[in-house]
């Protein structure tokens, strides 16, 4: 009789131990990480860099009420100018 409530015990506390420390996990969230894209024009294309609507509408699909701020522009070893946005 005693080594019956003795494991009674042992699975009542290894219970209340694990059900403590599962309880002080957050829950996972989805965290979108936006991947580095590459847009290569060809000769026949035609863009101005100002023109920044007409490029995220045509090559990128992205609708008119989306907005863009410029974040950084950067010019690498062999001259070419790289620019940063952020979507809205």
């Amino acid at each position: 009789m005693k080594n019956y409530f003795n494991r009674w015990g042992i699975s009542v506390v290894l219970l209340m131990t694990t059900a403590i420390v599962l309880a002080q996990k957050p829950p996972k969230q989805d965290v979108y990480e936006p991947q580095p894209t590459l847009m290569v024009l060809s000769q026949d294309q035609s863009y101005s860099r100002s023109n920044l609507s007409a490029i995220t509408q045509d090559l990128l699909g992205v609708d008119s009420e989306s907005s863009f701020e410029f974040v950084k522009q950067d010019i690498d070893e062999l001259g070419f100018t790289h620019d940063v946005y952020t979507q809205f």
